[in-house]
């Protein structure tokens, strides 16, 4: 367990975080100042990684991979410019509010021939992409939300499910509670 305030920087290309065989939480703010700006979490399958404090990661896309491993997200606050799941893995929000200035991705090939992820949603905050919220983009896709806001208004964002010609992929998006505010699609 840590606690306190990690923060990430320098040039490693290594995962900053890497829970392929034991599971463990977090109780601390995070910080990633690293270069370069693609930020790989791996959780192996049947693990749990907990994170407890808020996640900056501005300027930093922040990708959770592993092979169907767990990140359970319990803090306050989460920002940054894009987030996403490959791998298989699971990403569930208990607590709190996530913000991108670019996308939220629920199951993608961020990596090449990499699979799917599901994203559950039972925080009572926002999820406020900022220009894509895909569910599913080359991959299989699973959005499950059971309280709080997904809000995909903002001006020029997109709401897609089976994004980028995934026709072939299960995509998904569950709700089961809460708000999903979307445009119309002229507007």
């Amino acid at each position: 367990m840590q606690n306190g305030t990690l923060i990430f920087n320098g040039s490693n290309t290594n995962a900053a975080i890497n829970a392929t065989s034991a599971s463990g939480t977090i109780n601390a703010d995070i910080n990633l100042w690293r270069s370069p700006t693609n930020e790989y979490w791996t959780v192996g399958s049947g693990n749990t990684l907990t994170i407890g404090g808020s996640i900056d990661f501005t300027g930093h896309n922040l990708y959770v991979e592993g092979g169907g491993g767990t990140v359970v997200f319990d803090g306050t606050n989460y920002t940054g410019d894009q987030f996403g799941l490959t791998d298989y893995s699971v990403a569930t929000f208990n607590s709190g509010d996530l913000t991108t200035t670019s996308a939220v991705l629920a199951g993608s090939d961020i990596v090449p021939d990499d699979a799917g992820g599901t994203i559950n949603w039972n925080s009572a905050g926002t999820l406020t992409p900022g220009a894509l919220l895909a569910v599913g983009q080359n991959a299989d896709g699973v959005f499950t939300q059971s309280n709080g806001i997904v809000d995909t208004t903002a001006s020029g964002c997109t709401f897609a499910i089976g994004s980028s010609g995934s026709s072939s992929t299960t995509n998904v998006y569950n709700l089961n509670g809460g708000v999903l505010k979307a445009r119309s699609p002229a507007g």
